[in-house]
């Protein structure tokens, strides 16, 4: 048995476990009913954005969303966080995944991608020749490549005020709606990431 004297795992990590619920009848398995909540949010992929693949009935229906969640500042200066410089205080290069989603996206035209942080996106945008922005615009069009959110950032919503929330979402939509027209404005909202 593994235990805290056992010699081979002296720094094991006890993880909680939740007593049998037959000495707490509140605390049934939870697991069915998050796989039908868990179900039931795939279906919508299906049901609201015409970019999804068809689903098999009476099959387990796996969609993987590839995304970004790339701080807009937070460890390192936005330059940093941008270019990849200082990675030793944290690995990232936000340029680098734009450059790697759009090659992978051309390359198979059953992927799929969502941006969410449009100040990083505007500044990559920006530095991109006409004929790529051309060929950006068409994977947005054909909804192969969405915006979630559409803000500049995903903000923080526990210290943030009300105010600068709409203006950094604004900016964020008014790019979109600039750039993309109706084909850039984001069908879904969400936070992954809220203090």
């Amino acid at each position: 048995t593994n235990n805290m004297s056992d010699p081979r795992r002296p720094n094991k990590v006890l993880r909680y476990k939740p007593p049998p619920s037959e000495c707490n009848p509140a605390l049934d398995d939870p697991t069915p009913d998050y796989m039908n909540l868990l179900g039931m949010i795939f279906s919508m992929c299906g049901l609201m954005l015409k970019t999804c693949p068809t689903v098999q009935p009476n099959m387990l229906n796996v969609h993987l969303v590839p995304h970004t969640h790339d701080d807009v500042g937070w460890l390192k200066t936005v330059d940093q966080y941008f270019y990849g410089i200082k990675n030793d205080i944290q690995h990232a290069g936000v340029q680098y995944i734009l450059d790697s989603v759009i090659s992978a996206l051309l390359a198979d035209p059953t992927r799929r991608f969502i941006y969410v942080e449009i100040a990083f996106f505007s500044r990559w945008w920006h530095q991109q020749t006409n004929a790529m922005r051309e060929v950006v615009r068409d994977l947005v069009r054909q909804g192969r490549l969405e915006f979630a959110n559409g803000g500049w950032v995903m903000n923080d919503e526990a210290a943030t005020h009300y105010g600068a929330i709409v203006d950094q979402m604004t900016l964020g939509l008014r790019f979109l709606e600039d750039t993309f027209g109706s084909d850039g404005r984001p069908r879904v909202a969400w936070h992954i990431d809220p203090f």
